[in-house]
């Protein structure tokens, strides 16, 4: 039997690993949710809690308008547990209050900072959470529905 010579072994070897890689990076990840659908990868998910409230009596510390639709996040910058809400023609459709504490995190999510949009598609808000020092992001569906907030502590 003839011996590979050991420079074409390496050359297959590394064609089979790109190969692997473009297929995995090519097939990449169609949505939001469809990255949802997988998990939060190294993240914790949360739900959140629904939450009855007045939109008066919060404070809005940022919001992001996207035609008839307007995103609120109050409490970010105080000991209080931050709420999101939707406001679709200056009508509530929800409320969430982001508490971590149900998501097997024995911290609480408080002074977030640094929000941003981070999807125009497929809407994705960016924090990152003042104790921890780390990025976290809430995904929400194509109606601005939230679907979950992925909560990094590492």
């Amino acid at each position: 039997m003839k011996k590979i010579n050991p420079l074409v072994m390496l050359i297959i070897v590394i064609l089979f690993l790109a190969s692997g890689l473009i297929y995995i990076v090519g097939s990449g990840v169609q949505s939001a949710t469809k990255l949802v659908e997988n998990g939060c990868f190294m993240s914790i998910p949360c739900k959140g809690k629904d939450i009855e409230i007045n939109i008066s009596d919060i404070a809005i510390d940022w919001s992001y308008k996207k035609e008839d639709k307007t995103i609120i996040l109050s409490g970010v910058d105080d000991s209080r547990i931050p709420i999101l809400v939707l406001m679709k023609n200056n009508h509530l459709e929800w409320a969430k209050k982001l508490d971590v504490s149900d998501c097997l995190v024995n911290e609480r999510l408080e002074n977030i900072s640094s929000i941003r949009v981070v999807d125009e598609e497929y809407f994705r808000i960016n924090f990152l959470d003042d104790i921890y020092g780390e990025i976290s992001t809430i995904y929400f569906d194509e109606n601005f529905n939230f679907e979950v907030l992925c909560f990094s502590s590492m």
